[in-house]
């Protein structure tokens, strides 16, 4: 009895779990759709743009400029005294150069005196060249005339006569070949003047280089700081005579990694990272590793008018690195973790992989420059920033311009 009881349970109870399922397969299928969200995209092309390093580095005044002597001379004048305010182009000092005076007018009528002799020879050169060319016409005519003759009948001819013939084309010979030696003892000495005159003319424009470094003109605007000579003493080649500083002019050393040695090229123009943007640049690297922290030291100069700029203040600047390959540029709000971007297709967010490569400042505002395993190209990226993006997730979006 009990287990009859028991298997009638058991029984209801399949037969009211069969029911059910079979009702719950019947029901429609209900399914919450989920609301688009509206986002901006643009579209990814590949770029060539360097990436931007952020360095920092320190005002620093320029040391005043040491002009020194490239001459062996007698110091003749000074015009400044220290502390003495210049302009570029100002006589500074004179040295004497009477010597150097004396043997630039000497070296001057030498080289007048051999274009002189040049020009007569190339005036008898050009007569020798006349002279024989006439006496190989008449070598020729001489030659043809004893041809003539000597093809004359044996009965028609006489042997004083054709000796005379040969004894004029013999006497032609030896004219041509004396204007033929002529002109060429004239090219060789028209060729040895001008080798002397070449020289004289080295050594002339030397000594007028001589006599301009004895004339010390200020290299720009500036301050004296130290006059080293006084009138009266002579100098020696190297010797500094006078020092200059220029209030105005300072650079930026900057210390960076020295893994970017490679990448910075002197006379490469970068921005400060102010509200001026001053340009600056690179004018010295030093290729002297500090092993204690991998850093080497550069020198930024400013290109245009000198910003005020407290000595030794610290300041920052971005300089351009280029990269071996190409790579996408996207605005900041489209990199999630450092490590994704997300790619619209068909209304739907698709998660991708990226490596970011480097940043740069457009108008102030940074994009980052990034690489895929996959190519990207022409493919939209989400540039509205999500609180929690998915894949999958449905959206609608509106292209917008790089």
């Amino acid at each position: 009895m009990q287990k009859r009881l028991i298997l009638r349970i058991f029984g209801f109870t399949l037969i009211a779990c069969t029911l059910l399922l079979l009702t719950a397969s019947r029901l429609p299928s209900q399914s919450i759709e989920e609301t688009p969200l509206k986002v901006s995209s643009q579209k990814l092309e590949k770029h060539n743009a360097p990436r931007m390093l952020k360095l920092y580095g320190k005002v620093t005044a320029l040391k005043p400029a040491d002009i020194e002597s490239t001459v062996l001379s007698k110091v003749t004048a000074i015009y400044f005294k220290e502390g003495d305010q210049v302009k570029q182009g100002d006589l500074l000092i004179e040295l004497d150069h009477t010597s150097l005076k004396i043997k630039k007018a000497a070296l001057t009528a030498e080289s007048e005196k051999i274009q002189s002799s040049i020009t007569q020879l190339e005036s008898s050169f050009k007569h020798e060249q006349a002279l024989k060319k006439y006496e190989l016409k008449l070598l020729n005519q001489a030659k043809d005339e004893l041809k003539s003759y000597q093809q004359l009948n044996q009965s028609y001819q006489s042997e004083q006569k054709l000796r005379a013939y040969k004894e004029v084309v013999i006497t032609r010979e030896k004219q041509y070949t004396v204007h033929m030696r002529n002109v060429e003892s004239l090219i060789h000495d028209i060729q040895q003047q001008q080798a002397n005159l070449d020289v004289t003319t080295a050594n002339l424009l030397q000594v007028i280089h001589d006599i301009d470094s004895n004339t010390i003109k200020a290299p720009f605007d500036g301050t004296i700081e130290q006059v080293f000579v006084s009138v009266g003493q002579v100098t020696q080649v190297g010797q500094p005579i006078i020092n200059i500083q220029n209030p105005q002019l300072i650079f930026i050393n900057v210390f960076m990694p020295a893994q970017y040695l490679n990448h910075l090229e002197p006379g490469k123009s970068q921005a400060m990272l102010n509200n001026s943007h001053e340009t600056l640049m690179l004018n010295r690297i030093s290729h002297n590793v500090d092993e204690g922290t991998a850093h080497i030291d550069a020198a930024y100069y400013f290109t245009q008018q000198t910003p005020l700029l407290a000595i030794g203040s610290i300041v920052s600047l971005y300089a351009d690195i280029n990269l071996d390959q190409e790579t996408y540029l996207i605005p900041e709000t489209s990199i999630y973790q450092d490590r994704f971007i997300y790619i619209i297709d068909n209304h739907s967010l698709i998660e991708k992989n990226i490596q970011p490569q480097g940043i740069r400042y457009i108008q102030d505002t940074p994009y980052y420059l990034i690489s895929s395993e996959e190519d990207l190209t022409s493919k939209d990226v989400l540039t509205t920033r999500i609180t929690q993006p998915r894949n999958g997730m449905r959206v609608n979006h509106v292209p917008e311009t790089q």
